[in-house]
């Protein structure tokens, strides 16, 4: 299951099952939901079952895929004109919020047993924290020493503002003094939190939709009056919202879910988006990110629900498809690849300013990213995956 290497992922059907295996674990959303409350067996045999049900969409791991490459491109010393970076995470916000809600939803209409919600927390545990952790690590040991080899001490400064943010999923409060160190951790601040509670309040209100999304509402509102907002925290929750509306509205209205099964609504969704990611280029604002995360919801959905339509089948490449497995480790890691990356170019006196050190970010970034996903995501995913079965059987949350 840890063996991504070489052609494997592209090569014979023997190789069919790992490369299901990596898809889902990618989207481990998806694998998530639908194996809540199953009993002990054998994980291929489950994710063949989910691919079966079509509860696995490559579409969604090309997409994620094009998504990280605007991420970086952000996070650039300096970067084209024409490029908004931020409408990659607009879009993951919108995607995190259909998968999780969509298929915990589907589940809840197998099932009449109920959630086992410790099996689904255990495997989110282990899909994010270990990466999570690792990260910060490596950036702790890369800021010491660097510290340490210039003399200066601006970085560990940040360092000691930022760590208890870092450690507790709060990067999105942390305060100046932290500077960017990982900065770009907020978002996963916001999806923890999203992950925690959202699970609960729909299993518990699920049946109607107007508790379901007052009692959400209530939630954020104190979240915002309690540890205050700025420009990160309203658009990254109300991404969420808009994936998980959308799919709880999907669900539960048969004409809404017939609409985009009948017509190619992605391709329309993706034109779409040019126009607020046109008019954030000339008038950046955050109210044009929050309209790509409502458009992308939109085309996320009809890629889920039509999966045959051009918009998903070019998204669904051999090649998309596994960079996209890669995504959230390159998340992580690549602004610790881009530096590593500035201190070469910079001993041998190239220029920051090109395509060439966007290529050689990219290409570091995937390759050190497939190493901590070879060596930490897998196996871990693996053991969370195999703890979660085994409490399968534990008492459940009845709703």
């Amino acid at each position: 299951m840890a063996d991504m290497g070489g052609s494997h992922h592209f090569g014979a059907s023997k190789s069919e099952p790992r490369r299901i295996m990596n898809s889902n674990i990618a989207l481990e959303d998806q694998f998530d939901a639908a194996n809540v409350g199953r009993p002990a067996g054998n994980i291929q045999e489950a994710v063949h079952a989910l691919a079966s049900k079509k509860h696995y969409a490559p579409a969604l791991d090309g997409l994620r895929a094009i998504c990280i490459i605007f991420t970086i491109l952000h996070h650039m010393p300096a970067r084209p004109s024409f490029i908004n970076g931020t409408i990659g995470v607009n879009i993951f916000f919108a995607l995190s919020g259909w998968l999780i809600t969509w298929l915990l939803l589907e589940e809840q209409g197998r099932r009449a047993g109920g959630l086992n919600l410790r099996a689904f927390y255990i495997r989110r545990v282990f899909r994010i924290m270990p990466i999570y952790y690792v990260t910060i690590m490596l950036y702790v040991i890369a800021t010491l020493v660097l510290s340490r080899m210039s003399g200066d001490t601006e970085k560990i400064d940040n360092l000691r503002v930022a760590i208890g943010y870092l450690l507790t999923f709060n990067r999105e409060y942390a305060p100046p003094g932290a500077g960017n160190f990982i900065s770009h951790a907020w978002t996963l601040g916001i999806e923890e939190k999203f992950y925690l509670i959202w699970p609960a309040i729909l299993f518990v209100f699920a049946r109607s939709a107007l508790k379901t999304f007052a009692v959400s509402a209530a939630v954020i509102v104190t979240t915002v009056v309690v540890f205050g907002s700025h420009h990160l925290v309203l658009p990254g929750y109300l991404g969420l919202g808009f994936g998980a509306a959308l799919a709880f509205w999907s669900y539960y209205n048969h004409g809404v879910r017939k609409t985009f099964e009948r017509y190619p609504i992605a391709s329309l969704a993706a034109l779409a988006l040019a126009v607020p990611y046109t008019l954030s280029l000339d008038s950046p604002s955050y109210g044009w990110n929050i309209c790509i995360s409502a458009i992308s919801s939109v085309m996320i959905a009809s890629i889920w629900l039509r999966p045959n339509q051009p918009v998903a089948r070019a998204l669904s490449l051999p090649p998309l498809r596994w960079l996209g497995t890669l995504t959230f480790s390159i998340y992580m890691l690549h602004v610790l690849c881009m530096n590593l990356v500035l201190v070469l170019f910079a001993k041998l006196h190239v220029s920051e300013m090109g395509v060439a050190f966007f290529i050689c970010t990219y290409a570091v970034s995937v390759l050190v990213s497939w190493l901590a996903n070879t060596a930490v995501e897998l196996p871990m995913v693996s053991l969370g995956k195999r703890l979660a079965l085994h409490a399968g059987s534990a008492k459940r949350v009845v709703v």
